[in-house]
């Protein structure tokens, strides 16, 4: 696709419209009964999915002039080349076998000593396109005690309505459900949302039986589905809360005029937020002195009109009566839900 893309156009066509074409391109080639999409159907799944993508993520990710598929093993030979090594997966449902791996898959793994064959094994057990690890350098291994004790220390923030969170997790097995009697009490220490430490919701939650290591897993899974991030110290949020505090309004006054950028930078976890176009003008517009979902709605609306836009349902824009309402309905959602967890994440004041 990168070769065709530069190839086959000629100068002066920007990024994007390359992009399209190259897709374009490969879209042409599978429609033409090619062999290698008969042999790999699911090649065929990850080009559909791949025009959803924005095209700025797309020429970072697939069209740079140094992207090359590699092998873990190939990946670790470079990495300890630079005395880095291989701690562990970043994204949390990975360490959660039962929602990725058979009995059998986890068995196999079990009994291969090898770390670079262990996870090139793993990544051809559940059909892995991208990794996201950790290397460092000096890996030590804690003994169980300071592990607990460390793990105890970590502090989380819930990111959603308690009420609302679903106990439910999707892996690479499919979907499973979480039991109630240990999660709905976790959520119920969190659902303030204020950060607390996984030994106070140790404590919190003891008549309940809830040892730690469920309580671990628990919190892994959740953030793994985007509901529970993990919290800074005070110290730290304390030292960034004011260039957040700059940040954000500047890119809640760009939203007037683009969508560029849909999250928000939190002193809380040290981390970015999703906070949507329209969120980002109901924050200026509090920030501007507006109370109150209406005086939002109205700002938002307006700010879209001064730009010649409109929110797209379905493809298609809403008129005048119709767009006003879903502003109306989204603010008066964002008072009443999305605003204390903005507040809690240090977002909003």
């Amino acid at each position: 696709m990168a070769g065709f893309d530069a190839a086959s156009n000629p100068p002066g066509i920007g990024p994007a419209a390359r992009i399209d074409a190259a897709l374009d391109f490969a879209d042409r080639l599978m429609a033409a009964d090619a062999l290698y999409g008969k042999a790999n159907p699911q090649a065929l799944e990850h080009l559909k999915r791949l025009r959803g993508h924005d095209r700025r993520y797309l020429a970072h990710e697939y069209f740079n002039r140094d992207w090359q598929p590699m092998s873990f093993a190939r990946m670790r030979g470079w990495m300890e080349g630079a005395r880095l090594q291989f701690a562990t997966s970043a994204h949390y449902l990975d360490h959660v076998p039962m929602l990725n791996l058979s009995a059998a898959q986890q068995e196999l793994l079990a009994g291969i000593p090898d770390a670079g064959l262990r996870e090139t094994t793993r990544d051809f057990l559940v059909n892995r396109l991208f990794r996201r690890d950790y290397w460092v350098r000096g890996l030590r291994r804690l003994s169980p005690g300071e592990r607990s004790e460390r793990l105890r220390a970590m502090r989380v923030v819930l990111g959603a309505p308690a009420a609302k969170v679903k106990l439910k997790v999707s892996g690479v097995l499919g979907e499973a459900s979480l039991h109630e009697e240990v999660y709905r009490p976790i959520l119920d220490v969190l659902k303030d949302h204020r950060p607390r430490a996984l030994g106070e919701i140790e404590q919190a939650v003891a008549p309940h039986s809830i040892a730690l290591a469920r309580i671990v897993e628990a919190t892994m899974i959740l953030a793994g589905s985007g509901v529970l991030h993990p919290a800074q110290d005070e110290a730290a949020i304390a030292l960034a809360r004011p260039g957040t505090a700059l940040l954000n309004a500047r890119l809640c006054a760009m939203a007037r005029y683009a969508e560029d950028v849909n999250a928000l930078a939190s002193p809380v976890t040290g981390g970015g937020v999703q906070v949507g176009r329209v969120d980002q003008l109901f924050l200026l517009a509090r920030n501007l002195g507006q109370e109150g979902a209406a005086a939002w709605a109205g700002f938002a609306g307006a700010a879209l009109a001064a730009q010649g836009q409109r929110i797209l349902r379905d493809g298609k824009p809403l008129d005048d009566d119709a767009q006003a309402e879903a502003l109306h309905k989204q603010a008066r959602s964002f008072e009443a839900e999305r605003l204390a967890v903005l507040r809690a994440f240090g977002v909003a004041h």
